[in-house]
């Protein structure tokens, strides 16, 4: 089963391999507008001088995006990214949306695109300036706590993003989403036999509703107590985007470095 990582990127100015096509979810529905508030779009300026979608992101602070070390691991120049907040379509403007420049990205130390199992994939973007979250469309996800760190398939979860459809589709124009089931780490290890599940990892799915390329970095959020509760960032899954778990980085197991770099 090949292996990829779950980004996008659209007429870069960097050569890159070609673990980075362009994706959305495959076999979700269109969310309705300001349906995820903390739903980020990380943009990148190619080679056309354009900033184009290339990866999801979530909102965790005013100031801060929580998204995939693989999303901005490729290019150290934090002027050829943004994040734009409150998107909905791609292809218009949206009434909510908010574009915001980078002040500063921080990839974890130990992030290692070439290991198996792609470990640390998870990267803190610092804003140059907080976000409007008083725009209904633009709003601050949960971070797991002591008290609602563990996930199981009986919690109801859901994953979303503009990545592709099927594995030969382009990017999806209205943001998607799908509910989703967890998956135990040792059974997602089984499927995963040529590469490693890590206690880091939180796996999903593993049937016809999936994550896909372009959907990288983006949220897995489940319900806790009536709140939605960032669960995961989506790194990596199979290269048909079907019938294998997709793999994310377990935001639990990282709280302490969030609150650190977030603090410093």
């Amino acid at each position: 089963m090949k292996l990829f990582l779950l980004s996008c990127l659209l007429c870069c100015a960097v050569a890159l391999p070609p673990r980075y096509p362009e994706g959305r979810i495959v076999n979700g529905e269109d969310s309705n507008q300001s349906q995820w508030p903390w739903q980020a779009s990380l943009n990148y300026n190619g080679s056309t001088g354009t900033f184009s979608h290339i990866c999801g992101g979530s909102l965790i602070a005013p100031n801060w995006v929580l998204t995939a070390a693989h999303c901005v691991e490729f290019d150290s120049n934090r002027q050829n990214f943004r994040i734009v907040l409150g998107e909905h379509v791609l292809s218009s403007d949206d009434a909510t949306e908010q574009t915001v420049d980078i002040e500063k990205i921080i990839l974890h130390s130990q992030y290692d695109g070439s290991a198996n199992g792609i470990p640390n994939d998870i990267a803190l973007i610092k804003l140059a300036k907080p976000a409007d979250t008083s725009n209904t469309g633009i709003g601050v996800v949960q971070l797991p706590t002591d008290t609602n760190r563990d996930f199981t398939s009986s919690d109801t979860c859901y994953i979303s993003g503009w990545g592709k459809t099927s594995a030969d589709s382009g990017l999806a124009d209205v943001l998607q989403h799908v509910q989703i089931n967890v998956m135990s780490n040792l059974l997602c290890n089984i499927n995963w036999l040529l590469q490693s599940i890590l206690s880091t990892h939180i796996c999903v799915g593993g049937g016809s509703e999936s994550a896909c390329n372009g959907d990288s970095g983006g949220p897995l959020v489940c319900v806790k107590s009536n709140e939605y509760i960032l669960a995961g960032v989506t790194s990596w899954g199979s290269s048909n985007c079907e019938n294998m778990p997709n793999v994310y980085t377990r935001v639990s197991e990282y709280r302490g470095w969030i609150d650190e770099n977030m603090a410093e």
